[in-house]
Order: structure tokens, then C-alpha cells, then sequence
């Protein structure tokens, strides 16, 4: 029992590590991760030739168990789906942009942080979300079929194993940008100090594959305007010349 109680003080702590290259690497636990349900650290790497390096990691140590307290111990006991809840009450948008962020929230993002307090979320419970979201957009658990149906029916072709695809590339991004909102007025209406979507990578844009027409498909195209309507004519050959302009 001892020892047990020994290992917990350590973990809460942290622990300042010397690696091979001199350096030191100091080490908070920063509780468990509410979508891979594994323990995960708050990490920093103090170079070796920095002067007075000890010194150095002990003040990061501190300084990393602050955060890991001051998100422990937010002002609020408000869980993340009761922020996103008043969020989107409040969104001033698009009825059509908050029926699509409420369907987004009710299944990639409410089974996995919705049940957490809002001051215990931080960019690396984020980041392993948007790494579930892409994973599997249906969020399996293991090898199953998916039936073409749920009503009671025999089994043919259109029952198959289940693939593994991942949520699109705009719907996630759609989730951070959500999330940023949701925690920014988080930090507005000062229930939390600071906004952990800031920290947290974003998803990246995809890239844009342009597939522009070939010269003389541009050619025939002017001419087909120019057969209807010379300004038209005018119009699209301004628009292949000069490109489009917000």
C-alpha cells in the first residue's frame, strides 16, 4: 500500500528524466485521455547545452503541473456538452450551419468528451479525437457486418463486412471550428482561463486539385459564347484571362 501511494505522489509530481543525449525531459501526468481511455503526459525536452539546465527543468516542472491544477480546477463543473449546448443556442448563424453542427457534435465528438467537465479537456484529448474521426467515421470497435437493414431479414450480398473509411476531411474541420467557438465563449464567459483548441493542431485543408480546361478546350468554349452573345463572349474570356477574384 506503501508503494502504491508512493507511485501516485510521483505520477501527480511529475519526474525529470536525463536521456542519453544529456538532455532532460520532464514528465506531468495530465490524467486519462476520455477518447483512447490511456493515461497521457504533459512532456517537455530540456536541451543539453542549456545553461543551468536543472535549474531550467525544475521551473518547467512547476510550471506544467500549474496547468495540469488550473485545468483540474476550472470555475465552473460545467461538462462539454452543456457549453456546446448553450453555444449553439446562442450561435449566430445559418439555421442550416447549426442543425449541421448539432448532427456532427451528436456523433463524432458527444460519445467521446461530452460527459467531460469542460476544464478537463485539453489539446491533447483534441487531437485524439480528430485522430478517432479519422480512423473510422463509424467509430467501430472491431470487425462486424453491416446490414442492409435493422428490421429482422435474410442476409445477401448487400450485407458486408464493415470497412473502416474515415470522417471527410470538411467535417472535421467543421468539428474544430465548432469546438474553437464553443470554447472560446468558454473563456469569454470565464468558466475556463484558457482555450485548449488554440493548442491543439487543426486539421489540415485538403488540397486543391484545379483541373483547368485544355487551351483548346478554353478555345472552343469562347467560341461557343461568341456563337450566343459577343459580351457574354466577352465576359467568360475576361473570366479564363484574369482568373477568379473574391
Amino acid at each position: 500500500m506503501a508503494g502504491s501511494k508512493t507511485f501516485r505522489r510521483k505520477r501527480q509530481q511529475g519526474v525529470i528524466d536525463t536521456l542519453a543525449s544529456g538532455a532532460l525531459r520532464v514528465r506531468v501526468d495530465a490524467g486519462v485521455d476520455p477518447v483512447t481511455k490511456r493515461r497521457h503526459r504533459r512532456t517537455r525536452v530540456i536541451p543539453a547545452d542549456t545553461p543551468d539546465k536543472d535549474a531550467e527543468a525544475e521551473k518547467v516542472r512547476i510550471q506544467l503541473l500549474n496547468e495540469v491544477y488550473e485545468r483540474r480546477n476550472p470555475k465552473t463543473a460545467a461538462k462539454v456538452s452543456q457549453l456546446v449546448e448553450r453555444y449553439l443556442n446562442d450561435f449566430d448563424g445559418a439555421w442550416s450551419t447549426v442543425e449541421n453542427y448539432r448532427l456532427l457534435w451528436q456523433k463524432h465528438v458527444e460519445p467521446f468528451i461530452g460527459d467531460e467537465k469542460v476544464g478537463d479537456v485539453d489539446a491533447d484529448t483534441l487531437e485524439s479525437l480528430y485522430r478517432e474521426s479519422k480512423r473510422c467515421r463509424e467509430h467501430c470497435t472491431g470487425r462486424y457486418v453491416q446490414h442492409r437493414t435493422p428490421r429482422q431479414h435474410e442476409c445477401d450480398q448487400r450485407c458486408r463486412q464493415h470497412v473502416c473509411t474515415p470522417l471527410g476531411t470538411s467535417a472535421r474541420r467543421q468539428i474544430h471550428w465548432l469546438l474553437s467557438g464553443a470554447f472560446r465563449s468558454a473563456v469569454r464567459w470565464k468558466w475556463i482561463t484558457e482555450n485548449p483548441v488554440k493548442d491543439a493542431k487543426p486539421v489540415s485543408a485538403p488540397i486543391p486539385k484545379p483541373q483547368p480546361p485544355t487551351p483548346t478546350q478554353a478555345a472552343a468554349i469562347v467560341n461557343a459564347a461568341a456563337a450566343r452573345d459577343t459580351d457574354w463572349a466577352t465576359l467568360v474570356w475576361l473570366a479564363m484571362t484574369t482568373g477568379a477574384r473574391r
